[in-house]
Parts: C-alpha cells; structure tokens; sequence
C-alpha cells in the first residue's frame, strides 16, 4: 500500500467568513443594545420589557464577539505549520486533538471499530482503537473526494490487519 497524505485543517476562507458575520452581528447588536427603547418578545412566549431586552442583546453581543475570536483563532490555526493525517501499510497518523500540532500514530491492529457519522452536513470518521477515540471531519480535508479515499485506505488497512 502507498502511504497517502493530507493536509488537515479549517478552511480559512470559511474561518473569515464566519468571524465577518459575527463581527456585523456584533456591532448590530452593540448599537440595538445601546438605543434599544423598546421590549421584546420572543417567540410569542416570553415578553421583555425595554430593559431586559438591552441585556439580552448585550448578551448577544458578547457572544457574537466570542465567535470572532473563535473565527480569527481558526484563520490562524489554519495558516500555521501544516497539519496532516496519513495512512500507510501499518496504519493510520493524525493529528491528537483538534488543536494539537502533535501527532498520533494508530496501528490498524489496535483499531477496534470504524464508523461513518453524518450529523447534518457534517461527516466524521469515527476510529476507536485501543487507547481511546479519534475522529477525522470530512470539513478539514482538502475535498470529499479525498476524505473518501482516505477512509477506504483506512478500512482496508484494517480489514488486512485482521
């Protein structure tokens, strides 16, 4: 079996993007917030009166403000030294955490169960092994196509091992 590599991270693009919507939400919800006047109600259920509703929309603010963070942190995860998952003829190496730059090698051997997870949109290989639990998302690959490839050479390295 040839080793396959390939690059694991966010996508940078979709890193800015979501931290410049959340960066509009904010400021939106900011100046709601500072000239707000007027009550609120939600979902028909729950009435706000003027203040209450200001610190509801600060409470959205703030939030909106942590998810540009969260985004700027995923433009720079995904411009720093690359990360990478692999498989070769003994098995399989990927990146420990999500974050981590250090890297885990998993031998077919010690894998005990394989499974495909769709949770809407988003796909996962789910590899539990001996030592624990890993999942690679389909999201931080460079394509469909190569998550693809990558999970067939995953399980057929570990139908050989057996």
């Amino acid at each position: 079996m040839e080793t396959l590599r390939y690059p694991y991270r966010p996508k940078t693009w979709v890193m800015a993007l979501a931290g410049l919507f959340f960066a509009v939400c904010a400021v939106v919800l900011g100046y709601t917030a500072r000239d707000n006047d007027r009550g609120l109600l939600i979902d028909g259920i729950v009435s706000l009166n003027a203040g209450q509703a200001s610190i509801v929309y600060w409470v959205l603010c703030a939030l909106s403000i942590g998810f540009v963070a969260a985004g700027l942190f995923g433009v720079v995860t995904s411009l720093r030294e690359p990360r990478e998952v692999m498989v070769d003829r003994t098995g399989v190496t990927l990146p420990a955490g999500r974050w981590s730059s250090d890297t885990v090698t998993i031998p077919f051997a010690s894998i005990t169960d394989l499974r495909i997870q769709q949770v809407h949109s988003h796909k996962f290989l789910i590899i539990r092994h001996r030592a624990g639990k890993h999942s690679v998302m389909r999201s931080m690959m460079p394509s469909s196509a190569d998550f693809e490839a990558f999970v067939e050479a995953v399980m057929a390295g570990r139908a050989r091992s057996r």
